[in-house]
């Protein structure tokens, strides 16, 4: 019977087809420092993107705002002109 901790391995390695045991089962602390590595770089990425995003529309309002502006003016001063 298995401990706790291990798992019966499906593989066989004698020819009678007896499970073998394996010990240990779920993360081990290397892969949990990867993972929590990724997942670090991944909200990073993310917040870097949606900054970035952000941005840009935030740029491409003030420009319509500027260009608004700027065609308003020259509006004014064209008709004030004739």
């Amino acid at each position: 019977m298995a401990r706790k901790n291990e798992a019966l391995d499906v593989r066989s390695t004698s020819e009678g087809g007896a499970p073998v045991r394996r010990h240990g089962g779920g993360l081990r602390v290397l892969d949990a420092v990867l993972v929590a590595g990724a997942v670090v770089v991944a909200v990073v990425v993310a917040v870097v993107v949606l900054h970035m995003l952000v941005g840009l529309v935030w740029f491409a309002i003030k420009a319509v705002v500027a260009i608004a502006v700027i065609a308003a003016v020259v509006g004014l001063l064209v008709r004030r002109h004739r």
